[in-house]
């Protein structure tokens, strides 16, 4: 075997990776999602938390939170684009009045409970009862609706821009969880008769909070990996990080990974893998990388 030959079997070197920060996050997908619905919650069953039965409280804080984490799941997929996450609000809203009447009979008489009951109730409220969800789906649109859909343009924006977005939304929800904690928290009723009313309070109480800890949670994720992205463009540019360049290119620049010594793999040439606004931002990775 000659000395080429032993240069072609030998192992190649690992590829150059980006840092993680230019993949797309999980961690905040789930946070946005589980933010919304957090926030939803308490701020529905609050005002009501006084005037409904406790088990009909307990049932919408439950059917909104549940709705609630749907629709900001459908409005960040592409498939919620235009006006098809709007309209998922619809049928969400029959949803969670037919959710909130299933979880106030189980809470009322579970003894006494039949199938058919629950589902002449589910499909009453679905119908019926939904009519009542309506104003309070309207008010939840326009406490959220606006947030999300700013966050859902600018996902069409590049990666950067779409997690400005879900940075938006993780400030609103965080801090519509600590206006319902403010108001909840000197709300307490405790019956020696009914432990409902306590556990009602409990729910919202920590959902409040939950959506103040996702919230605040998404907003920092967003932050930090943005600096962490921006920070390693910047040392590319600085020449302090080896194995990519950033060229020039039409309306911003472009990071390109280049080839390692000793690599004779023709896929491993120059290698255009993100494409970058005018400051640096990161917008998306071109198809042809391989992370």
């Amino acid at each position: 075997m000659n000395g080429n030959d032993g240069d072609h079997d030998a192992p190649h070197p690992p590829r150059r990776r980006l840092p993680p920060a230019f993949r797309r996050s999980r961690a905040l997908g789930l946070l946005y999602v589980a933010a919304v619905g957090l926030a939803m919650a308490p701020i529905v069953g609050s005002p009501w938390g006084g005037s409904f039965d406790p088990r009909s409280t307990i049932g919408i804080w439950a059917a909104t939170l549940l709705a609630g984490a749907l629709w900001a799941r459908v409005m960040r997929s592409p498939k919620g684009a235009g006006w098809r996450g709007w309209a998922a609000s619809v049928p969400l809203a029959m949803l969670a009045a037919a959710l909130a009447s299933v979880v106030a009979d189980v809470l009322g008489a579970v003894a006494q409970l039949k199938a058919k009951t629950l589902l002449a109730d589910a499909l009453m409220a679905a119908s019926v009862y939904a009519l009542l969800w309506f104003p309070v789906l309207l008010i939840m649109l326009l406490l959220f609706g606006f947030p999300v859909a700013r966050a859902r343009r600018l996902a069409a924006e590049g990666l950067a821009r779409k997690e400005r977005g879900e940075r938006l939304v993780g400030v609103v929800c965080a801090a519509w969880g600590l206006v319902a904690l403010l108001l909840l928290i000197n709300g307490y009723h405790d019956d020696a008769f009914d432990p409902l009313p306590a556990l009602a309070w409990r729910l919202r109480t920590a959902s409040a909070a939950c959506a103040l800890l996702a919230g605040g949670a998404a907003t920092v994720l967003a932050i930090v990996r943005e600096r962490r992205r921006r920070g390693f463009v910047a040392g590319v540019e600085a020449g302090k990080i080896q194995g990519f360049r950033v060229d020039p290119a039409r309306g911003g620049k472009v990071l390109v990974r280049l080839p390692q010594e000793g690599d004779y793999r023709a896929a491993d040439a120059e290698e255009k893998v993100f494409t970058l606004d005018a400051s640096g931002a990161a917008v998306r990775r071109l198809r042809s990388s391989k992370k």
